[in-house]
C-alpha cells in the first residue's frame, strides 16, 4: 500500500511540473529566447500583454505582423517551438535569405523594427507636452514608402510622439556616462515626456554615440521588459530584416550583458533606459 502511495505522489509530481509555462529555462543560470513561431509562447505573450493593459486591438495587430513576417520568412532559421538557450550573444540568422524572402513578397514595405515595433505597443503608456520634430526616421519613412501600412498602426499624434520620445540630443566627446545619461533625461523633460510607471512592464531604449551628422546619442535598439513568474521576459523586434524575440532573463544584469554584447561593442557611450531611468 505504502509503495502504491508513493508511486501516486511521483505521478503527481510530474504532472505539476508538466503544467509549467512551455519550456521555460531549467538552469537558472540559461537565458532562452524563441522566435514567437508557435501557439502556446504567443498565448502566454498576449496574456502577459493584456494583463499589462496594452489594448487588445493593439495584441490583435501586433500578432497579426509576428505571424504575417514569421510566414513570409518561412520560418527560416527560427525556433519553433518553445525557447532555445544561448550565451546572451546575439542569435546569428541567415539575413541573406530573410532580406531576400521578404523582399520578394514586399519589394516596397520594409516591415517593421524595434522602435516601430515597441512603441506601437507601449505608446499608450507615454505622454508628451509638446512636440519634437525630427526629420528622418522610421517613422517617417514608414509613412513616406508604404502609408496605407503606416495608417493601420499611427495616427499623426503618434508619428508626433515616435519623433519626440525618440530624439537624437547632440553631445561633446568630452562628456561622461553620467553626462549622457542627464542629456537624454533633459531632452525629455523638456518636451514633458513622461512615462506611466507599472512594475509589470516598461520600456527599453539602448543608446550609443553617432557622429554623422554630428556628434549625438542615437537610440540603437528599444523593447519591452516584463516581470512575470520571478522571470524577465523581453520582447524585441532585432532589425527590418530580423525577426522578433522573446527572451527570458534571470535578472537585469544579464538583460544588460546582452543588450552590451548586441549594440555596444567598441561604443564610448552605452546606456540602457528603463523608461526614464538607466540602468547597469
Amino acid at each position: 500500500m505504502k509503495k502504491f502511495v508513493s508511486i501516486i505522489l511521483v505521478f503527481v509530481c510530474i504532472l505539476l511540473v508538466s503544467c509549467q509555462k512551455a519550456d521555460l529555462p531549467e538552469n537558472e543560470n540559461t537565458a532562452e529566447y524563441s522566435n514567437l513561431v508557435d501557439s502556446g509562447v504567443q498565448s502566454e505573450l498576449k496574456e502577459t500583454l493584456l494583463s499589462c493593459g496594452v489594448p487588445q486591438n493593439a495584441v490583435d495587430t501586433f500578432f497579426k505582423d509576428v505571424n504575417e513576417y514569421n510566414e513570409t520568412v518561412e520560418n527560416i532559421t527560427l525556433v519553433q517551438s518553445g525557447y532555445k538557450a544561448f550565451d546572451l550573444s546575439p542569435v546569428t540568422y541567415d539575413e541573406d535569405k530573410l532580406s531576400e524572402l521578404w523582399n520578394e513578397k514586399f519589394p516596397v514595405f520594409m516591415g517593421y523594427n524595434c522602435k516601430l515595433t515597441a512603441f506601437f505597443l507601449y505608446k499608450s503608456f507615454i505622454r508628451s507636452n509638446s512636440v519634437a520634430s525630427e526629420s528622418e526616421n522610421e517613422m517617417n519613412m514608414l509613412f513616406t514608402l508604404s502609408p496605407e501600412k503606416a495608417q493601420t498602426h499611427f495616427s499623426k499624434a503618434d508619428s508626433d510622439l515616435f519623433d519626440t520620445l525618440y530624439q537624437t540630443p547632440e553631445i561633446k566627446k568630452s562628456m561622461t556616462q553620467k553626462d549622457c545619461v542627464e542629456t537624454i533625461k533633459n531632452a525629455w523633460n523638456e518636451y514633458g515626456v513622461t512615462f506611466d510607471e507599472s512594475d509589470k512592464i516598461k520600456l527599453i531604449t539602448v543608446y550609443t554615440e553617432d557622429d554623422y551628422p554630428e556628434y549625438h546619442l542615437e537610440p540603437v535598439h528599444t523593447g519591452l521588459l516584463f516581470n512575470e513568474d520571478g522571470k524577465l521576459f523581453f520582447l524585441e523586434k532585432l532589425s527590418f530584416v530580423k525577426p522578433y524575440q522573446y527572451l527570458v532573463f534571470e535578472n537585469e544584469k544579464d538583460l544588460y550583458n546582452y543588450l552590451k554584447n548586441s549594440f555596444g561593442e567598441d561604443k564610448k557611450f552605452f546606456i540602457v533606459m528603463k523608461n526614464a531611468e538607466v540602468t547597469e
